[in-house]
């Protein structure tokens, strides 16, 4: 088994790997980014007839009460502009049978062939639990936008066991 040399800020910079000033490099970073293991959600919003719809693995929930999530989203992503006009979407946490689904929205190809309902807040079918958000706050985050949403309602669906990514793979999760 080879041992996989930990990614520290103590690391030289220099070289064409590494970023000014950060001691590592942009793949690095990634790297380091792919060891953490978390659910896979469709973050969806709707302007009328528009409709977009990103996969987001940076999803959590924040507080109980008020009942709050928080979602970071890459300031070029299509969906982006949605939320921040209208002050609403919804998060729809994946199931291990929805991996093509999660591949659709993160391709952004055939978003719209995805099972959405065809009004009102986009809910995604068979979805484990989806949570119907109005946006509470908006904050820059580097490259992404970070969301912190006001959970107006939960719709819970099947008892699914998750999408887990790790290492930029889709897995699943098994009680022993």
């Amino acid at each position: 088994m080879t041992r996989r040399r930990p990614i520290q800020a103590g690391i030289r910079a220099g070289g064409d790997d590494a970023e000014a000033g950060t001691g590592f490099s942009v793949e690095q970073i990634r790297e380091a980014y792919s060891h953490w293991a978390t659910g896979v959600t469709l973050l969806a919003a709707r302007d009328g007839p528009s409709l977009e719809a990103i996969t987001v693995t940076a999803f959590l929930p924040l507080s109980v009460d008020p009942p709050l999530v928080l979602v970071g989203l890459h300031e070029q992503a299509a969906v982006l502009p949605i939320v921040l006009e209208t002050r609403r979407f919804t998060v729809s946490v994946l199931s291990e049978d929805q991996r093509r689904t999660a591949n659709i929205a993160a391709d952004r190809v055939l978003v719209r062939t995805l099972p959405f309902n065809a009004e009102g807040d986009p809910l995604l079918a068979d979805a484990p639990v989806s949570f119907v958000c109005r946006l509470k706050e908006e904050h820059p985050g580097g490259d992404h936008r970070v969301l912190v949403g006001e959970v107006e309602r939960v719709v819970l669906g099947p008892d699914e066991n998750p999408l887990l990514y790790y290492r930029r793979s889709y897995g699943t999760w098994r009680e022993k």
